[in-house]
């Protein structure tokens, strides 16, 4: 069987090392959160334990040695769209990803209902890196409705006309 698993990780820069344990935590919340973004063939059943969603599927698989599979260009895509959210892999930041993108995407809590719950729940996480993976989650999957996006564009529509105006005065003081 050729293994999706692993030419994700090549495509991140990611050497898994099956005997080191932050490898182990960080594979499984690397998968985790690629399968939520649609990169095809990642079907782990992923459940919520103690450091976050975890898959004893892809952790049985993570063991086997098997023939690496290409990635398409649609899934090259969504792992370059992780990179650039994740420039660093820190366990403890995709950790917190990972339960909040489990909380809200997965069981669909609203977003303060899924950050309470990640902050309760991964309370050992120091409050900056349980923060940066809150976010990173929201901006690797959050995808607005075209409604979100009208609202979006009403509210900062308000902002870019007093950014101009600012402008305006400042070029005026200054020419």
């Amino acid at each position: 069987m050729k293994n999706k698993v692993r030419a994700c990780f090549k495509a991140l820069g990611f050497r898994y090392d099956n005997s080191d344990f932050e490898d182990r935590l960080t594979a499984q919340k690397i998968i985790y959160l690629l399968k939520l973004k649609g990169v095809t063939r990642l079907d782990f059943p992923f459940r919520l334990y103690l450091n976050g969603p975890y898959s004893r599927e892809l952790a049985s698989e993570l063991r086997q040695p098997t023939e690496q599979e290409e990635l398409n260009s649609t899934d090259e895509k969504k792992i370059e769209d992780f990179k650039e959210v994740f420039r660093e892999l820190d366990a403890k930041v995709l950790e917190a990803a990972a339960t909040y993108a489990l909380y809200a995407f997965q069981r669909k809590f609203d977003a303060v209902s899924a950050t309470k719950n990640t902050r309760i729940f991964k309370k050992s996480i120091p409050n900056t890196k349980l923060e940066s993976g809150i976010s990173k989650a929201k901006e690797l999957l959050y995808k607005p409705t075209p409604k979100d996006l009208e609202e979006m564009k009403k509210e900062f529509s308000a902002w870019e006309v007093a950014a101009r105006e600012d402008f305006t005065k400042w070029e005026a003081l200054n020419n």
